[in-house]
């Protein structure tokens, strides 16, 4: 028997996978299609012993975003630089990758954070087929979003220091058997996380309560989005509306805008409202620039 904790709207039962023990769902999961094998996202899946089962990472091992705290900068001037040194490295695109400047927090004067959501400076749509690979493939995505970062620091001439490098599509080893974990972070007490919503919102860091620890010891890595990308899409002058919100490089073009409007994105009310008990709300930071597909 699969012990299915199912937050979301819709109904889902995931076929014949054997040695699957216990699947969770969590709020707000986008649903996305993969040929004849649906995976919902923001998932957790404990199996037994049992093979890699690959249609549940797909191409998307390592996926994750990573953050750093710096000496406050220049607004317009860095994001402008970083779009600038990323225009055309294929770091950045589909799949809502991005680089975002975060005010720092309130304890901390003077300091900003960079976000980079990323699988690697070059996006690496390769299908694990074995626990292996998957592992060797999440390995690398995470050495490279640091990578990146420390590039990009060097890039605006700053130091910065790590806070935290969290792969939210990944596969773990446990006493008998695996977690695979589809748009969602290991989410142990004590351990900083982070967890974005749209442009529009402030991003939201906390802790795990020790008390009441969420399934599987899970979380949603973000607040997902509202329907499929398609048929949320704005028009151009809609997504002009973003601009207003944080700032923008001009190499960032309106077309790239239609599917990041807040509109496009739910908020934080799910996740707070079912999950909110296992949070410690540590601090809800305002974003200053934004950087997506160039």
């Amino acid at each position: 028997m699969i012990k299915t904790t199912n937050y979301n709207h819709f109904h889902y039962q995931p076929g014949d996978l054997p040695g699957l023990r216990e699947l969770v769902i969590f709020p707000d999961g986008e649903f996305k299609p993969r040929s004849d094998e649906p995976i919902p996202n923001s998932s957790v899946w404990l199996f037994g012993g049992a093979p890699y089962v690959p249609r549940i990472l797909a191409g998307d091992a390592g996926c994750g975003i990573a953050g750093w705290t710096l000496a406050e900068l220049e607004v317009p001037a860095a994001m402008d630089a970083i779009a600038r040194h990323l225009k055309g490295s294929g770091a950045l695109g589909r799949g809502n990758h991005f680089v975002d400047l975060l005010e720092g927090f309130g304890d901390a004067p003077g300091t900003q954070i960079l976000l980079i959501h990323s699988d690697g400076k070059r996006r690496d749509r390769t299908v694990p087929r074995t626990h292996a690979a998957a592992r060797a493939k999440i390995a690398a995505a995470e050495a490279a979003r640091v990578e990146l970062g420390d590039e990009l620091l060097h890039l605006l001439n700053v130091r910065g220091t790590l806070l935290g490098n969290w792969t939210h599509n990944a596969v773990d080893e446990t006493g008998d058997g695996h977690l695979y974990r589809k748009g969602a972070v290991a989410a142990p007490p004590g351990r900083l996380l982070v967890l974005p919503a749209h442009l529009g919102e402030r991003v939201l860091f906390y802790r795990i309560n020790a008390e009441d620890l969420p399934p599987l010891e899970s979380m949603p890595h973000g607040t997902g989005r509202a329907g499929a990308r398609g048929a949320l899409k704005v028009d151009e002058e809609k997504a002009r509306e973003v601009r207003e919100l944080v700032h923008i490089p001009a190499l960032v073009a309106d077309a790239s805008l239609r599917t990041e409007h807040p509109s496009c994105f739910n908020g934080f009310e799910g996740i707070r409202g079912h999950l909110g008990r296992h949070l410690i709300e540590v601090e809800s930071l305002r974003i200053l620039g934004y950087v997506g597909k160039i």
